[in-house]
């Protein structure tokens, strides 16, 4: 496989991937079924929002490193 298909393989996949995750966010696989206003379904212990805020850096970190992998420095080098 030769590295500028597998810098394409990389950038479709992020776009894919974000693709996903914005359709999700939008109810486009339905309607998700734990969001009730019934107490029986919701958690008795709620983390504070804060707690997921490390998705934000785990998605900023894999941007990065796809954008590092597609650079065209990387990909012409010998490695």
């Amino acid at each position: 496989m030769s590295k500028r298909l597998k810098a394409f393989l990389v950038l479709a996949s992020l776009i894919i991937m974000y693709v996903v995750i914005g359709l999700w966010a939008n109810d486009y696989f339905g309607t998700n079924k734990f969001e009730s206003s019934d107490f029986a379904l919701k958690p008795l212990i709620n983390p504070p929002p804060l707690t997921f805020a490390i998705w934000s850096i785990i998605y900023l970190g894999i941007t990065a490193f796809s954008i590092y992998q597609i650079l065209p420095s990387n990909i012409d080098s010998e490695k």
